[in-house]
């Protein structure tokens, strides 16, 4: 207990000073920074989300319509490979 209480007397022995006015102002200025942030991370995961979804659904309509795309392709080669563009009877 002893110990303790000359831990803490010396304490005593720090000497006061005085702070700068403009500092609190600075420090208060500094912390309404950080708590206020510019995109919340929940919207951004939103927009991701979002962006995700449309990059897929592109890519879905793509796919279909160049296998359309082919399909024709290899029914026109069909046709071709018939004579039937020059009509033969």
């Amino acid at each position: 207990m002893i110990k303790m209480h000359y831990k803490l007397d010396i304490l005593k022995t720090i000497k006061k000073v005085e702070a700068p006015e403009h500092l609190f102002s600075e420090i208060q200025a500094k912390l309404d920074q950080k708590e206020a942030p510019v995109l919340s991370i929940r919207f951004l995961l939103r927009v991701a989300a979002v962006s995700l979804l449309f990059i897929a659904i592109d890519l879905t309509i793509l796919n279909t319509t160049n296998q359309e795309i082919d399909s024709i392709e290899i029914n026109s080669l069909i046709y071709n490979n018939s004579h039937q563009l020059y009509n033969e009877n």
